[in-house]
This record gives C-alpha cells, sequence and structure tokens, in this order.
C-alpha cells in the first residue's frame, strides 16, 4: 500500500485515512500502523473509498 500526502486520525471504531491514492494487493492486505499489523481478505470498494473490515475493525480510505 502507498500513501501519498495522507494523514492517519484514530478515532473510536478504527482507523481513518486520507490519502489520495490507494493502492490495494488483494488475498491478504496487511496494514501496519504504528507496529500494528491488520490483515484482512475481504476488500469492498465504493466510489473512492476503500473498506476493509478485519476482527471487527473498519478501516476507510479517502473519505
Amino acid at each position: 500500500m502507498h500513501l501519498r500526502s495522507g494523514r492517519v486520525k484514530l478515532k473510536s471504531g478504527g482507523v481513518k485515512l486520507k490519502s489520495e491514492r490507494v493502492k490495494l494487493k488483494s488475498e491478504g492486505v496487511k496494514l501496519r500502523f504504528g507496529g500494528v499489523k491488520l490483515k484482512s481478505g475481504e476488500v469492498k470498494l465504493k466510489s473512492g473509498e476503500a473498506k476493509l473490515k478485519s476482527g471487527g475493525v473498519e478501516l476507510k480510505f479517502g473519505g
């Protein structure tokens, strides 16, 4: 995953990332935030927004 000009905000209920470009490689996406690794095999794309659900955690990109 490549994040450009992005900010990472921690909010109750998940992690919100704002980025111009988000590249996802399917079948096991690895996200690292401060040493935390999240793995999800489920990727849903919605108009400029990618949602990853793993263990009840929702990650929103581009929102």
